[in-house]
C-alpha cells in the first residue's frame, strides 16, 4: 500500500504447520494512503474503512505468539520484518533458492495478487 510516506504494511498473516490461520490482521497505516495498489494487495479502500489495528498492534501479538524457538518459514521473510519494524537475530534459508536447488518446485506465478497465506501456504509445503 502506498502513502504519503512511501510503502507501508496493510495485512499480516500468520498460519501454523497445520496450514491453519492463526493470526491475520489488516493494518491501518501511519500515513495517508495514496493508492491502495489493490491489484498486488488485493486491498480496497472498502476493506480497509475502519480499520484501526496500528502496526504497533501488530507487533505485540506477533511478538508474544514468537519465541526464541519458533520456526518462520515464508516468501522474503526478511523483508516482511523490515515492513513490520522487526528485528530478529536468526539463521536464514532463502525458501526460493532452496526450492530452486533441491525440490525444484519453484512456481512461476501469474494471478493479479498474491495473498499472504497463499504465499505461507506454498512456502509450508
Amino acid at each position: 500500500m502506498y502513502t504519503t510516506a512511501g510503502v507501508e504494511l496493510a495485512r499480516v498473516t500468520v498460519i501454523n504447520s497445520d496450514l491453519k490461520t492463526v493470526y491475520e490482521s489488516l493494518v491501518r497505516p501511519e500515513h495517508k494512503i495514496i493508492d491502495y495498489n489493490t491489484r498486488f494487495s488485493g486491498i480496497t479502500r472498502q476493506q480497509m474503512r475502519g480499520v484501526r489495528t496500528a502496526l504497533r498492534d501488530v507487533q505485540a501479538v506477533l511478538l508474544s505468539m514468537f519465541s526464541e524457538r519458533t520456526i518462520l518459514i515464508g516468501h522474503s521473510l526478511e523483508s516482511d520484518f523490515i515492513a513490520l519494524k522487526v528485528r530478529l537475530c536468526s539463521r536464514r534459508l532463502n525458501v526460493r533458492n532452496y526450492a530452486q536447488r533441491w525440490l525444484e518446485l519453484w512456481p512461476e506465478i501469474n494471478c493479479s495478487y498474491i495473498h499472504t497465506y497463499k504465499v505461507a501456504r506454498w512456502c509450508n509445503g
